[in-house]
């Protein structure tokens, strides 16, 4: 005899509001979902009691956001906004009909994920409050059930059951709002009265087998025996009045297919208990992999691996809840497989077991966590609640979970606060005891402790929270041959970087049609506003690709940094599509609903970010012809094999496409790991083509595998007649002159902003793009995204450059002073223009030109007269400056007189504090 098929209850369900009981059901709504996607809940105001902590709190006051917090036009800028809000209780009723044949047996309601807390009533028979955020409710009515009509009472609170923390991705109105309702299965279901309550499959390949533990649960009351059979083994097993524990040890085939990224093979188990009220048959799906720490690495089934991650964050716009359904699941591991991931970090979360279903079939590494960021003083350790509910969320999650080999790796949550070093050590000393399946760590963020199987830290990482531009890429000239070993060497254990990247790109607006559901982007529409209102609205759609081309170049670094690691563990991206909260953090070259903004592929991702990854060390990427050109180059190979006798081709190409030099290196036998050398490239630059961009490209032999790098080259010649000290082709004043008197002579003018360091911008310029958002880190510099220029204008004639910021510009954005041009003609636009931080929307130039006064002037922020012999880019760029300046080309359009200009400087410009 089998269990009895389920009843499931998707349909229309009865619904009222409020803290108690209601007498009368008003209301109707669909279940699976959630009230607020229904239309139910309050409208959103200027009091609306959100979920989710607001930093920058300018909306509620300044005067700029005055006419988005009138009623009829509410539109908040710091998340997604719902069309309706609630938190509180709400009543679900439904008559159910329980059959004859259900009599004697025990009846159980499953549902899969309400939100967030839930207790069931059929007819008069109750159950116990459930709080799990993670794992099914199942509310057990027991066994003495009349078959017939009764009546099934749900009543569901989304109030946090403990302070699990208002920002952690379980719960927050930051990303997937905090909704009320049931989503996934929600059904009826019976079991006999002693039944198979769960079955968890434990893998030890060293020793050829695997364990099982397995709960019976018995509902007779009284106590009992029987047989259980898995696979071909049979014992004898015995169970207490309320429950029994079977522990057994079975075989692995020699040829059993173990489960990893390149071979997700997944076996199913069928497991049978034959006793006196019942014969119950089950199958258990479960995966053969083992996983450990081995010094300072992560292996799985003997091998090691390299966890290449990016974060979930519950990001789901169209709902406001994530998906239950495995296709969704499969369709986002898809994504990020195709732009080279293995690896997911489910931030203050846990997914749905579709997501694992999903991972398991694709071969991808999951990190779980359970639905908490406590960073309070009062988060852990504390003796507050949520100290006890974190394990009872652990022990859910796993019994759900646990089986599905995908779920590599645990932590209690996200970056915590309290008395968190003791109560987390003793966390992962007893999860690591209890559930050796996987690796344990405190927490995404801290503390690492010597119990950690692996720590989550952000130590290894280009541009660290509060750094601004003092970080690596904004203090450094570029350069391919930085890694952390430094952090490794000081390391027991593995380290999988913490939220590296967060670099923003430009909002696109082109995607507010897409928010078609609970959740509006009504931030994207303030910040269109402000954009269109300094006469910049058709900028949008350059703004997104120059400043995205900047976010990638950007994250390509952090990646290859890691990569180029001996000794790492892996890293996580944050991230890989945007987060929605937080003060809008646009760190995605994806959107939320994952699709391509369209500046970059996964094909071209996937060339540094993939299993296994070319990389070549270059000490700096700005040469002369007096140089020589050298290149280490360098496998980090974590694919499925060790590759034999490989070798690797590479060439130099121009911006044409046309080789200018080749060579291939017989590279033997490469083992798995990184930091790997394969060889040199070591060149004269003497008689090569210049000004010009060239590329150093690398392939392996009979492989799909091939990566590049970008470099420049310029000339010698004209270093003597470009140094400030001789006379200059061109008039130059500088901003402390008197530009009354400068521009009443006709000709060409180049005034330079101060660049000796007694002024500096008012505007936080650097060479990355803004790190997460200027709301959410209190205004940490960076404030702009980059630049975009037009590559053919002949101001650029002698001077290669794309569209958008690359590499090259490094140097002339290093301590330059962007200036504010909001108040001159909208018709000025500069030939250098800065991307502003989409709050403010400033047009800002570092070059621009007008007529003034009888003068044609050309206004440069960025300093192309120090040190010029030393540095190649600001004199080519003088050079180029130079030849228009002084050609028939050079004919500034728009007329602005000497005040205007004065003001900008004025507006843009600060004395520096520092300069002595």
């Amino acid at each position: 005899m089998k269990n009895s098929p389920d009843i499931p209850l998707d349909g229309v369900w009865q619904m009222a509001l409020g803290d108690l009981l209601p007498i009368e059901f008003p209301q109707s709504v669909n279940l699976p979902g959630s009230l607020q996607m229904q239309g139910f809940g309050n409208d959103v105001t200027v009091e609306t009691p959100w979920t989710g902590q607001i930093i920058d709190r300018s909306w509620f006051t300044e005067e700029r956001f005055a006419p988005y917090r009138q009623p009829e036009n509410i539109k908040i800028p710091f998340w997604l906004q719902p069309e309706k809000h609630f938190v509180g209780t709400a009543w679900y009723r439904r008559e159910v009909e329980i059959p004859v044949a259900w009599v004697g047996k025990r009846i159980i309601l499953t549902l899969e994920r309400p939100h967030i807390s839930s207790e069931a009533w059929l007819g008069d028979i109750s159950t116990p409050i459930q709080t799990s955020l993670a794992a099914p409710h199942v509310h057990d009515f027991g066994i003495n059930v009349a078959a017939g009509r009764h009546t099934l009472t749900l009543r569901i609170s989304n109030r946090l059951p403990v302070d699990i923390g208002q920002n952690s991705s379980s719960v927050t109105d930051h990303t997937q709002t905090n909704w009320n309702g049931i989503i996934g299965t929600i059904a009826l279901s019976a079991t006999h009265p002693v039944w198979i309550e769960d079955v968890q499959v434990f893998s030890e390949l060293e020793k050829s087998r695997m364990s099982l533990r397995v709960t019976i649960g018995n509902a007779t009351g009284k106590p009992g025996t029987g047989t259980f059979r898995a696979q071909s083994k049979e014992r004898e097993v015995s169970w207490d009045k309320e429950e029994g524990h079977i522990e057994m040890e079975l075989p692995i085939a020699p040829d059993a297919k173990l489960w990893d990224e390149f071979h997700p093979v997944m076996h199913d188990m069928e497991i049978e208990l034959r006793c006196a009220e019942a014969v119950e048959t089950k199958t258990v799906r479960y995966g053969l992999r083992e996983a450990r720490a081995e010094g300072t690495q992560i292996s799985l089934n003997g091998r090691k691996i390299f966890l290449r991650g990016t974060l979930e964050c519950a990001v789901f716009p169209l709902t406001g809840y994530p998906p239950t359904q495995f296709e969704e699941w499969h369709r986002i591991f898809t994504i990020c497989k195709a732009y080279g991931f293995n690896h997911v970090r489910f931030h203050s979360w846990c997914p749905p077991e579709a997501a694992f279903q999903a991972a398991d079939e694709l071969g991808f590494y999951l990190q779980v966590e359970c639905s908490s960021w406590a960073y309070t003083e009062e988060g852990l350790g504390c003796g507050e609640p949520i100290d006890s509910w974190l394990y009872e969320e652990a022990r859910a999650i796993i019994k759900a979970f646990g089986n599905h080999p995908s779920f590599l790796l645990m932590a209690y949550g996200n970056e915590p606060g309290g008395q968190y070093e003791k109560y987390l050590s003793e966390w992962v000393r007893y999860w690591r005891e209890h559930e050796p399946r996987r690796l344990h760590t405190t927490a995404g963020g801290w503390p690492a402790v010597a119990d950690n199987d692996f720590d989550n830290i952000p130590d290894p990482r280009l541009h660290l929270w509060a750094e601004g531009n003092t970080s690596r890429l904004n203090a450094m000239p570029p350069s391919t041959d930085f890694d952390h070993r430094v952090h490794v060497a000081a390391s027991p254990r593995p380290i999988v970087s913490h939220e590296i990247g967060q670099w923003c790109v430009y909002p696109d607006f082109a995607e507010i049609p897409k928010y078609t559901g609970l959740l509006k982007p009504r931030n994207f529409e303030i910040f269109r506003d402000s954009l269109e209102a300094n006469h910049l609205g058709d900028c949008a759609e350059n703004f997104v690709k120059a400043s995205g081309k900047l976010q990638v170049l950007c994250y390509r670094e952090e990646v290859e940094a890691s990569l180029r690691t001996p000794g790492l563990a892996g890293f996580q991206l944050l991230q890989a599509n945007d987060f929605p909260g937080q003060g809008t953090a646009l760190v995605g070259w994806l959107d939320p609903f994952w699709n391509t903004k369209g500046y970059t592929s996964p094909e071209e991702f996937r060339r540094f970010n993939a299993p296994i990854v070319l990389l070549a060390r270059l000490p700096k990427r700005v040469f002369s012809t007096s140089e020589f050109f050298r290149a280490e180059l360098e496998i980090a190979h974590f694919g499925e094999a060790p590759l034999k006798q490989a070798v690797v081709e590479w060439e130099i190409v121009d911006s044409a496409g046309k080789m200018c030099a080749e060579g291939e290196i017989t590279c033997g036998d490469i083992p798995i790991g990184n930091g790997i050398s394969l060889g040199n490239v070591h060149l004269s630059l003497t008689d090569w083509q210049v000004p010009q961009k060239y590329r150093l490209v690398a392939r392996l032999r009979g492989l799909q595998v091939e990566n590049d790098w970008e470099f420049w080259v310029y000339g010698i010649q004209n270093t003597v007649h470009l140094n400030f000290a001789v006379t200059p082709r061109v008039p130059i004043i500088r901003t402390n002159q008197d530009l009354d008197a400068a521009t009443t002579q006709s000709g060409p003018l180049l005034l330079l902003v101060e660049g000796n360091g007694r002024m500096t911008s008012r505007i936080g310029l650097g060479f990355t793009p803004i790190f997460w958002n200027t709301s959410w880190t209190r205004g940490q510099l960076p404030h702009t995204l980059g630049l975009t220029c037009d590559p053919t204008h002949q101001v650029f004639a002698s001077f290669p450059t794309e569209s958008h910021t690359n590499w090259q510009w490094w140097e002339l954005l290093h301590d330059a002073n962007a200036l504010v041009l909001d108040m001159l003609p909208s018709t000025l636009r500069p030939l250098v223009q800065v991307i502003d931080d989409w709050t403010s929307n400033h047009r800002l130039g570092l070059l621009f030109e007008a007529r003034v006064g009888r003068a044609s002037v050309m206004v440069c922020g960025m300093d192309i007269v120090g040190a010029l012999p030393w540095r190649h880019t600001a004199r080519q760029f003088r050079k180029s400056l130079d030849d228009y300046m002084t050609s028939d080309h050079f004919a500034p359009q728009v007329q602005i007189t000497s005040d205007q200009l004065k003001a900008i400087l004025s507006a843009s410009l600060r004395p520096n504090a520092d300069f002595q």
